[in-house]
């Protein structure tokens, strides 16, 4: 018989694998998809997601004027691929403000055995600027919704 879970994990969790108060990464030159942040996701045990609700959050800034879009991705245990929860729009950052994403995502196609999972941060940038990524210990929540296997 399946365990229903409602996990909520914050980037300060221990599973988070966020040690510091804050994680910064720069990172010069025009890339595509080029990851600057990943975590695990754990409410420990394997099981089936009916549906996951996240508040994602970071503050970027470049020192130029390029370009950047940002992409939260998604990778459940069982999985290969990783699936996008959310994708920016082009935009320059000039200052370092928040970068906020609200995401509900619900899975569908194979998803056997899809918690535990990764999360990560992808950017892309136009220009050969410097972009600076800074994510708190707190800005980043994720409550994943299922049962056990």
């Amino acid at each position: 018989m399946a365990i229903p879970f409602d996990h909520t994990q914050y980037a300060l969790d221990s599973n988070m694998i966020m040690g510091a108060a804050q994680t910064q990464v720069d990172r010069t030159g025009t890339f595509t998809l080029e990851e600057f942040w990943r975590s695990y996701v754990n409410p420990g045990m394997v099981g089936v997601m009916s549906y996951l609700e996240a508040e994602l959050a970071f503050n970027g800034y470049t020192d130029g004027s390029s370009t950047v879009t940002y992409k939260w991705e998604i990778k459940p245990h069982g999985q290969s691929s990783w699936v996008t929860l959310f994708t920016s729009t082009g935009a320059t950052w000039p200052t370092n403000i928040e970068r906020k994403a609200n995401v509900v995502f619900e899975p569908s196609g194979d998803t056997e055995d899809d918690v535990p999972f990764e999360l990560r941060l992808l950017i892309t940038t136009s220009a050969s600027d410097t972009v600076h990524v800074i994510v708190d210990n707190t800005d980043i929540s994720v409550r994943v919704v299922g049962e056990s296997l």
